[in-house]
């Protein structure tokens, strides 16, 4: 099945009062993969982002 994968960074409240937006960080990708889960891995599989965990939304949608 093929997905799209896109990874957004969102800032946290206070970074928000000061007017910081959300930042794309990867994205979008397309991928073949049998669920979300393995999108999600190859979407990030030996991609060199940087980028905080913490902060991060994995964004994920079957491409139909």
């Amino acid at each position: 099945m093929l997905f799209e994968v896109a990874v957004i960074e969102v800032p946290s409240v206070h970074e928000q009062e000061a007017g910081i937006q959300e930042k794309l960080v990867l994205g979008p990708v397309a991928v073949v993969a049998k669920d979300k889960d393995g999108a999600i891995a190859a979407a990030l599989l030996n991609k060199q982002v940087q980028w905080e965990p913490a902060k991060a939304q994995v964004l994920v949608r079957p491409f139909v």
